[in-house]
């Protein structure tokens, strides 16, 4: 599917689609990237449906400390919890995973909406490009390190887990440049520093969401009908994202938003939607967008898209398995590691 102008004028100018509601009763929700933005509005969302618990990932303690008490304040649910994970850094994140292996409790709905939009290119703890680290790689980690939760509270509780990754609109104007389809290594390529050039940077974060649909999809492949893997759209919408862009686009960027942008809340109800709306059935694989299944660009759906499919999640899992030793039996749970159909 190609994203005209057209659409994107319609979309941006049209009113959105109200927020959905389920009866939560009993669940676990867990946010990560919930301090700010449209993830603490969909934490407020979700709270209103009564869970038995919402686990709000954030990095810093003074955001999510002030996050929790706004929930509370205004819906007062008072079972969120705070728990605190750097998404640039393994050590945190394989921490964060094994304290709720170790907690015991359900898992039925994940949503991933931690994401960095820096404009030049600097090295995570891991010695990745930002980007690729929090958007990219960090997620597809702690979906593959919960997955086991999940689908152990899939069996025990007879319910349909769902496992959320915020993309992008902006995905439909990315591809995976050919310099790297051409190189043995996609990530490994994108991650040169010498490679990242102010202007390959500039396009870093649609490139993070088109990659984030391309492992989604693959994930879903290789789970099935275990439980629907979903990649939403919030829309384009106030966020945090964009505070490091400097003047003098910073003062363009307010006006375009100014202009163009919608509240925060709304751009949460299709994290809201892609959690608990629709059919399992058709949220097998799907990409939401103003609360509906859209189709994917042109280039994931293409011959190329869908070669950088198969390799990146052969890499990634090649990636994360010398990560974590727990990465290639929960893979392999569901078929071969390189299985993807």
């Amino acid at each position: 599917m190609k994203y005209t102008v057209k659409e994107i004028l319609s979309e941006t100018f049209s009113k959105w689609p109200a927020v959905v509601h389920a009866d939560l009763t009993g669940k676990t929700v867990m946010l990560i990237g919930a301090s700010t933005g449209i993830g603490l509005e969909a934490s407020i969302h979700f709270a209103n449906m009564k869970p038995a618990r919402i686990i709000m990932a954030c990095r810093s303690l003074e955001k999510g400390n002030a996050a929790i008490a706004k929930l509370e304040k205004q819906t007062g649910y008072t079972n969120a919890e705070l728990w605190l994970v750097d998404l640039s850094k393994y050590s945190s994140v394989l921490a964060f995973a094994d304290k709720f292996e170790k907690d015991g409790g359900r898992l039925d709905i994940v949503v991933y909406n931690a994401g960095v939009l820096p404009l030049k290119y600097t090295a995570s703890p891991e010695g990745w490009e930002m980007t690729l680290q929090v958007n990219v790689i960090s997620a597809a980690l702690i979906s593959l390190l919960l997955l086991p939760v999940m689908e152990r509270t899939a069996k025990t509780h007879s319910t349909t887990p769902r496992l959320v990754i915020v993309s992008s609109g902006s995905h439909y104007f990315a591809e995976v440049p050919d310099v790297a389809l051409q190189s043995p290594k996609i990530l490994e390529k994108l991650n040169d520093e010498k490679y990242n050039t102010s202007s390959v940077m500039r396009d870093r974060y649609p490139l993070s969401k088109l990659l984030v649909v391309l492992f989604t999809r693959a994930l879903s492949d290789h789970l099935g009908a275990s439980f629907p893997v979903v990649a939403v759209d919030p829309g384009y919408c106030h966020s945090e994202l964009r505070r490091e862009i400097g003047f003098p686009l910073s003062a363009l960027n307010k006006l375009i938003e100014y202009i163009c942008c919608h509240p925060a809340e709304e751009g949460s109800r299709q994290l809201v939607y892609a959690a608990v709306g629709g059919s399992d059935a058709e949220m097998h694989a799907a990409y939401i967008a103003l609360s509906k299944v859209k189709e994917v660009s042109d280039f994931a759906l293409g011959e190329k898209g869908v070669e950088a499919q198969k390799r990146v999640w052969d890499e990634l899992i090649e990636i994360l398995s010398k990560v974590s030793p727990k990465i290639p039996s929960i893979v392999n749970q569901w078929g071969p590691a390189g299985s993807t159909s």
